[in-house]
């Protein structure tokens, strides 16, 4: 039992799906479509960086042909008939698909695994509106086969395994995720702020140790206008709000001191220079 847990650790990672990632559509019976960016970042927070923790090898492309296309002409008697499309070359016009092999690598657990899979998107087609090509087709074939590949480890297991059928697995599931991703956001923020008010620290011992008075206001102003911003963005939050009217008096308080440091080292050294000068005459 314990093999089997461990043989399902990737897989349980990743097997649920972030509903704000996909889509629905109805071609080919419909469906739930994942955003292939999205599981990139599933990989790469699985794996580490692309190219590094894991990655894409194309091993094969080609455009594959299907049904021939037909048009409506007459026949000698001027009936109406579904004739061939003729290609100009002695052969006829037909449906092209792309088609991509790939090999999708990655290391886990100090060990390299790899999946082959395809990839496939129609490339030259016909439509109500005419015959259409799709110049993102080796585009759209590569994700297709990627995510393909990473389906095979278990991500997005629950879409393909048509959990997504179920509306009740899907809101628990929007409900889970959205509660993580609010809690991640508020991290971010968080973090954002405390690196904030690191900044500010360090600049408040720059202008503390500036050389000039031109450099400690200079410095002072450029920090007062990042505060105010960060007022704008933080400001329905009362304890950090606090924290930045603090830190603006303290930079204020600073540039003041240093201000006031420096005029009297300006004074004493003229003081020391017209001694010397008076001992001179």
């Amino acid at each position: 039992m314990e093999s089997l847990t461990k043989n399902l650790n990737i897989w349980n990672e990743v097997k649920q799906t972030d509903p704000s990632h996909t889509k629905a559509f109805s071609q080919n019976g419909g469906g739930t479509s994942i955003n292939g960016t999205y599981m990139e970042m599933r990989a790469t927070e699985m794996f580490g960086p692309k190219g590094i923790g894991w990655g894409v090898n194309v091993l094969e492309e080609r455009y594959d042909r299907g049904q021939p296309f037909m048009q409506s002409v007459k026949d000698a008697s001027g009936q109406p008939m579904q004739a061939i499309i003729p290609d100009g070359s002695g052969g006829y016009l037909c449906s092209l698909d792309h088609v991509v092999r790939i090999k999708l690598w990655y290391l886990h657990e100090d060990k390299r695994g790899e999946i082959e899979a395809y990839g496939c998107t129609p490339f030259l087609y016909k439509t109500k509106n005419g015959f259409m090509n799709d110049g993102e087709a080796p585009k759209k074939s590569l994700t297709d086969a990627m995510k393909k590949a990473l389906s095979g480890l278990g991500f997005s297991a629950d879409i393909f395994l048509g959990l997504y059928d179920i509306s009740s697995y899907v809101e628990e599931t929007r409900a889970t995720f959205g509660a993580q991703n609010e809690m991640k956001a508020i991290e971010d923020k968080q973090k954002v702020f405390d690196d904030f008010v690191t900044k500010i620290s360090s600049n408040a011992a720059t202008i503390a140790t500036s050389v000039t008075k031109t450099e400690a206001q200079s410095v002072s102003k450029k920090v007062l206008l990042e505060i105010n911003t960060n007022l704008r963005v933080f400001g329905n939050d009362v304890e950090k709000a606090g924290k930045l009217n603090a830190l603006g008096a303290r930079v204020v308080q600073v540039t003041e001191r240093r201000i006031a440091e420096l005029a009297e080292m300006k004074a004493a050294k003229q003081q020391r220079a017209e001694a010397t000068y008076g001992a001179n005459s």
